[in-house]
């Protein structure tokens, strides 16, 4: 199976959602920055190229606390994806299905705690 960069793309912005909702993207929005792109925290794909020896990797970006600069998310190293598309995949892939296993987690608990209150 090919994977395109939009799949790439959608996967990663699947994962800021993830990393949003608990909290992960640290920073607040910033009203006065100029360009509109680093005004909230936000992931970022770098694309890799095996010709030019450029790993694939994401980064966290926007807001009070990254501005314009590029950090590793949480410095969990989660920023190095693979040296090639479908190592990246398979790595985006894994992050994105642990996040969403948490989430799944949190959202069963949370029900079950409106269910006992009643």
């Amino acid at each position: 199976m090919k994977i395109s960069n939009t799949q790439l793309e959608t996967r990663v912005k699947a994962i800021e959602e993830y990393m949003r909702e608990a909290g992960l993207l640290e920073g607040e929005v910033l009203e006065e920055e100029v360009y509109e792109s680093m005004r909230t925290p936000h992931l970022i794909l770098q694309y890799g190229s095996p010709t030019y020896g450029n790993s694939w990797r994401i980064f966290a970006t926007g807001g009070s606390v990254y501005r314009s600069a590029h950090y590793d998310p949480l410095h969990l190293t989660l920023g190095y994806l693979g040296s090639t598309r479908s190592e990246a995949w398979q790595t985006l892939t894994g992050i994105y299905i642990t996040f969403s296993a948490i989430s799944w987690k949190a959202q069963r608990e949370a029900y079950a705690l409106k269910e006992a209150s009643k």
